[in-house]
């Protein structure tokens, strides 16, 4: 078995329970420490058992509306109850594409954040596009990212 990287990958989605083993099993191959995935609610249950077998974590990524994980609430009706290994990977490119406040979605999530999409966007806007450096205020997210520090969220 390989190291642990302390890295993600993804984003996943798995048809089946047996698509999700083959999913872990590279994953745990690989030392992915986490796989950013968009699973099927429907899947929980059993991706709950495999990330305790194999002792990597899922974090469910928002893409924009009109996905099911859309905004922090959906993600937390999912999340919640569960094993700690199961948590959201918070892209705040894609909250600024459905109109909400990043800082405010990352509050909400404290202590469920695993992975993180720090991006940057040239407008705030549905229609922006990635930057390297255009519209946030990354100052503003600073305390946001020293709250999730107990997650061992890490800045790659």
């Amino acid at each position: 078995m390989t190291k642990k990287t302390d890295s993600n990958y993804g984003v996943v989605k798995g048809k089946n329970q047996q698509e999700w083993k083959r999913i872990f099993e590279f994953a745990r191959k690989m030392g992915v420490e986490t796989l950013v995935a968009e699973p099927e609610p429907s899947q929980f249950d059993f991706l709950e058992k495999l990330c305790d077998e194999y002792n990597i974590n899922i974090a469910i990524h928002n893409h924009p509306q009109p996905s099911r994980y859309w905004e922090p609430d959906s993600v937390l009706k999912y999340v919640s109850g569960r094993s700690h290994r199961i948590g959201a990977c918070a892209d705040v490119g894609h909250w600024v594409r459905s109109g909400l406040n990043p800082v405010e979605c990352l509050k909400k999530l404290e202590g469920r954040i695993i992975s993180i999409h720090f991006k940057d966007l040239n407008k705030n806007s549905r229609d922006a596009h990635d930057v390297f450096h255009g519209a946030r205020e990354f100052p503003m997210f600073l305390p946001c990212y020293k709250n999730s520090r107990n997650r061992n969220l890490r800045c790659l």
